[in-house]
């Protein structure tokens, strides 16, 4: 009976542990998936706060349109850093965070351009686009500091990883995603590599050059969350600051503990934040309690970093109007005065010779013309009269055939020889007045049919100072006046490709002889004797490039200015069109050329001329025989034997000149400007020429 008992006690004891096994194993079960439902939880968080994180650096999901812009705030400045918007033609824009540190480079080079020029004028349109490049960030800020804008983003994310362990009820958001300003001082997503020539150093403080810290090829990451004091002119600063985002980084979790330590904003209060945490929460399917985690995760630019640059900045380039339509217009010059009565009977060694009564014959003729004052005068009359070959003698004042009375009135031969060099000298040649009715001129070119042919020997490109004064002489020319006199030219035209040595008479050329060039043909004219002036205006305009894409190269610079021509009165603008190229092209209404934007750099001690000035007395204009090189002036202008004119009164007493003329000034950058190349033709003087040919 004992052994009995001590089997039935041993029965209950097993079936008691038997029990507590079977409790123990329930109870572990149920810990196991709270415990495993917790760790779900957990992932779900993690993987809702790295998705915010990189979200944040979404275009799509985080931008702010460019709005509101004004001189003031030029936010349209930055419209080229907007990727999805290429070519010239766009005029609104959104920026994203990945954009957000190139505007901020943008103010930052501006800035720098404007401490370069040193103009009050540089110095207020610095500060104007550090504001707008602020707002664009503040708009940033307002999408991100502790707001509601991804929050559906982390619960897609959360509810798509269940909780199996807990009947898969949804892991969701606690109020909105928070937000901090993490690790300043670390790297931003734009480097400023080498090639970028900036015309003044970064400040010290701008650059991340921490040990260990990433390089684009050897070139330092702008540093975020580190306030930068750029110089910008006169004294003053632009304040601004950039966005660590991390380049060549994946978005990754970090310490809570870390997060915390950041949720002030180091800066001010415009930038946005660069890291998040999320607080979720899921409902444990047995017993229904609450249960959540949570998460903090920081951005990063894996494959999305940028050089600093002004993707939109042009240079200018403005050729000055045609004279033609500054002053009084050239409408009617003489083209050809191969038949003009100066460059025939009254050029040496021919002439013209003339009676007391105005008959006239050429020269040779005067033994008839004093047979026939011999038989006039004497007492009594001849009987055989001198001869009278018909059509040799005429009769002022239209040139009509003299007739046999005209030659019973001839006294006496009052002139003999009259010609181009010395009939304006001598009363009795009656050359006053020129080309007019009742001079011997006009009635011997009537009389022979010499006259010049005048009219259109011209090109249709208009008419630099130069070729103004050739066509007023040539136009004046057909009047066949004594002397003509052309007044200097209003102000500077534009210029024209040809060679400064060169002579150029027409009808071989036409009046206005020069072609419409290329910048780089003017600029190569004007180095002709200023070679290193215009070699720096060449390395200025490629520093200018470097500022909006930093690959482009002085090779590339020359072959685009060497594009396209210039003509009078028109501007080009010389911009990148797509990563690594540049191109030279005419301004067109709605792109965002402006040719109306003021330059900055103007009062600047920057502004470079550059010039060429060169003789015009005898090769261009009143073109005379036998000057100038390449080309030579075979015969005078307009096929004169000499030139249009004999004489010059200045021609060595201030001898007319002309000067051809390019002019860099730079710009800040303001509105996209980065600088502008003028070109301009001018003539010191006007002046007077004498005695026709």
């Amino acid at each position: 009976m004992i052994l009995h008992r001590k089997k039935g006690a041993t029965l209950g004891l097993v079936a008691v542990c038997v029990f507590v096994v079977i409790v123990l194993g329930v109870g572990f079960f149920i810990l196991s998936k709270i415990i495993g439902g917790e760790r779900e939880v957990a992932n779900a968080t993690d993987a809702g706060v790295l998705t915010v994180a990189r979200k944040a650096l979404s275009p799509t999901l985080v931008n702010v349109a460019l709005t509101n812009d004004a001189d003031s705030n030029p936010v349209n400045d930055f419209i080229g850093i907007d990727i999805s918007k290429p070519g010239p033609g766009v005029s609104t824009g959104k920026i994203d965070m990945l954009g957000l540190n190139r505007v901020i480079a943008q103010a930052i080079i501006v800035a720098l351009n404007a401490e370069d020029l040193n103009t009050p004028l540089a110095t207020t349109h610095a500060q104007s686009v550090a504001i707008a490049a602020r707002n664009v960030a503040n708009g940033l800020r307002g999408l991100l500091h502790n707001a509601p804008t991804l929050n559906e983003e982390f619960n897609k994310v959360a509810h798509q990883n269940n909780t199996k362990m807990w009947q898969g009820n949804p892991v969701t958001l606690v109020g909105n995603v928070n937000s901090a300003f993490m690790r300043p001082g670390l790297s931003s997503n734009v480097f400023f590599p080498a090639s970028l020539n900036l015309p003044v150093n970064l400040p010290s403080n701008m650059l991340n050059k921490q040990t260990g810290a990433v390089t684009n090829n050897g070139s330092n990451y702008m540093a975020g969350y580190t306030n930068f004091s750029v110089p910008a002119g006169g004294g003053s600063v632009v304040q601004i600051a950039a966005v660590p985002i991390f380049p060549q980084t994946k978005p990754h979790l970090i310490d809570i503990g870390e997060f915390d330590r950041s949720t002030n904003d180091p800066v001010g209060t415009y930038l946005p934040p660069n890291s998040f945490k999320a607080n979720s929460k899921a409902t444990e399917g047995n017993a229904g309690n609450l249960g959540g985690a949570i998460a903090c995760a920081i951005v990063g630019a894996l494959d999305r970093d940028f050089p600093a640059s002004v993707p939109r900045g042009y240079v200018r380039f403005v050729n000055e109007p045609d004279a033609n339509a500054q002053n009084t217009p050239v409408t009617n010059p003489v083209v050809d005065g191969t038949n003009d009565i100066f460059n025939n009977e009254l050029w040496p060694p021919s002439g013209l010779s003339m009676t007391d009564n105005n008959v006239f014959a050429t020269k040779g003729n005067e033994s008839i013309m004093q047979q026939w004052a011999d038989y006039n005068n004497a007492t009594p009359t001849p009987i055989n009269q001198p001869p009278f070959p018909p059509g040799v003698f005429k009769k002022l004042p239209n040139g009509d055939p003299a007739t046999l009375a005209d030659m019973k009135g001839i006294k006496a031969v009052t002139a003999s020889g009259c010609d181009t060099m010395d009939g304006w000298n001598r009363p009795e040649c009656k050359f006053g007045g020129g080309m007019v009715p009742g001079s011997l001129p006009f009635a011997a070119a009537c009389a022979y049919n010499r006259f010049s042919q005048t009219g259109n020997n011209q090109s249709n490109c208009g008419y630099t100072n130069i070729e103004w004064m050739k066509g007023q002489l040539l136009e004046q020319r057909a009047g066949g006046a004594e002397c003509v006199t052309i007044a200097s030219p209003s102000g500077p035209s534009g210029m024209k490709k040809f060679s400064p040595s060169g002579c150029y008479n027409t009808p071989a050329y036409p009046v206005n002889f020069g072609q419409p060039g290329s910048p780089y043909d003017y600029l190569e004219m004007i180095a002709t004797s200023s070679s290193t002036c215009v070699s720096d205006i060449y390395n200025q305009i490629h520093r200018r490039m470097t500022e909006v894409d930093p690959s482009i190269t002085l090779a590339q610079v020359k072959a685009a200015l060497a594009s396209q021509s210039l003509q009078m009165g028109q501007s080009l603008v010389l911009y990148s069109p797509g990563p690594g190229q540049i191109m030279l092209s005419p301004m067109s209404p709605g792109q965002y050329f402006n040719g109306s934007t003021p330059n900055d750099g103007q009062s600047s001690i920057k502004v470079k001329p550059c010039d060429n000035s060169y003789s015009i007395q005898e090769t261009m204009v009143n073109s005379t025989a036998g000057e100038g090189a390449s080309p030579t002036c075979g015969v005078g202008d307009a096929n004169y034997h000499y030139a249009p004119f004999t004489q010059n009164p200045d021609d060595t007493v201030n001898p007319l000149k002309a000067m051809d003329k390019a002019t860099w000034t730079p710009a800040s950058g303001w509105r996209n400007l980065l600088g502008d190349v003028k070109f301009e033709n001018s003539v010191n003087h006007g002046g007077s020429w004498c005695k026709p040919n």
